[in-house]
């Protein structure tokens, strides 16, 4: 991983009433309003930003295919480069609203293997951490215990550094305190942090003593060592709903999670500098999209983006066209099912239910901790968080 260029989530604030933010962006919509060809104004439409790489055919296809069937607006942004020092020096910063749109490419697989020492991520985007979200339920979530709801959360190996020959490579501080935030803010109420058993007393130390704002979280939070972790998750005997875990140990917990969750397809990732620099999907090594369309994984990364950029209407209204189509008991090839009564159709049939004819609803649909308002992170009255060091 060598992120080369800088991202801030200041290009994610939404315009004053009234006003909106000019953005060099090709619509999605072909009977968009134009200024010049392919150009048109971006103010509250879903930007995404275009990867150096050629946007694969088919999701090309399927972005337009969603966003005009559930009514949303949402346009390619190209970035531009600042044209002197003091709007480049504005831009690092994350200062100028002009700022490049996160970068949409959940086309891409990348594998949590990348985080070992040694390995490499070539990307347009900076990164500080990085989260995967899994999630699933209905008829055809073959997991254990209903719904699967979990944020995987690591630093990126560029922020995590050896001061003690003893323990090791440690994240940065503020790395970390900002995920336990971040979990916070989600709703999310068990935290599991999975280290390496010589720095976990010291990491924990140094977070509480670093941040003792953390006590107003909502979550409660344990320090583990990666042995009692593997063997909470093979007995599956662990509840949490996040998890933050070293770069070198994501590898194996990744495809450990997978494997007691029983929730196979790849897992839409946020990459974070400030905000949210890059979308792509997570996978084992080896995995393959045999028809080149994840419609899941798309669907899912679109509303994060959604979330992550304040289109929270745009959210909820993409997270609930994929959710009656999987409460139903339908899947597809991408994220396929081994549970009884299942009903599994092409990528292309799963989006024309999902935007066209959507099935009957007949129970409401569980949310979803992934897009859980800011605001959910505040600590009630009479409530504290809780953490300990799991031995």
């Amino acid at each position: 991983m060598n992120p080369s260029q800088p991202c801030s989530d200041q290009a994610n604030a939404s315009p004053p009433s009234g006003q909106e933010t000019p953005i060099a962006a090709q619509s999605l919509h072909k009977d968009a309003p134009t200024l010049a060809p392919a150009l048109t104004i971006v103010g509250g439409e879903l930007a995404l930003g275009r990867p150096d790489e050629r946007v694969p055919q088919k999701w090309e296809e399927a972005i337009e295919q969603i966003t005009q069937g559930l009514g949303i607006q949402a346009g390619w942004v190209t970035a531009t480069p600042a044209p002197n020092l003091i709007q480049r020096a504005r831009r690092a910063v994350g200062a100028d609203r002009e700022a490049q749109a996160p970068i949409f490419a959940p086309w891409r697989l990348v594998s949590p293997t990348v985080f070992q020492p040694g390995q490499t991520y070539e990307s347009e985007a900076r990164a500080k951490w990085v989260a995967s979200y899994l999630f699933d339920f209905g008829p055809a979530c073959t997991a254990k215990n209903g719904p699967v709801d979990l944020a995987l959360m690591s630093p990126c190996p560029e922020v995590c550094h050896s001061d003690d020959s003893q323990t090791g490579p440690m994240p940065r501080l503020s790395t970390l305190a900002s995920m336990v935030r971040a979990a916070a803010a989600e709703g999310r109420t068990n935290l599991a942090i999975i280290v390496h058993e010589a720095t976990r007393a010291t990491i924990a130390a140094r977070l509480l003593a670093f941040d003792p704002s953390l006590n107003e979280a909502s979550l409660d939070v344990e320090f583990i060592a990666m042995e009692e972790a593997v063997v909470a998750i093979q007995r599956g005997a662990f509840e949490w709903d996040a998890v933050i875990t070293m770069p070198e140990l994501r590898g194996v917990l990744f495809a450990m999670l997978a494997q007691s969750t029983r929730v196979t397809g790849p897992w839409p990732m946020l990459w974070f500098d400030r905000g949210v620099s890059l979308v792509t999907s997570e996978a084992l090594p080896g995995t393959t999209r045999s028809n080149g369309l994840d419609t899941t994984a798309l669907l899912q990364a679109l509303a994060l983006l959604a979330k992550h950029t304040g289109r929270h209407y745009a959210a909820r209204h993409l997270y609930e066209s994929w959710a009656a189509v999987r409460d139903a008991g339908v899947v597809t090839t991408a994220r396929h099912s081994s549970a009884p009564y299942v009903n599994e159709i092409d990528e292309a049939a799963f989006i024309d239910q999902a935007t066209r004819n959507p099935p009957a609803r007949t129970r409401p649909l569980p949310s979803w901790k992934g897009l859980a308002p800011e605001e959910s992170g505040t600590r009630k009255a009479g409530t504290s968080v809780s953490l300990r060091l799991v031995t």
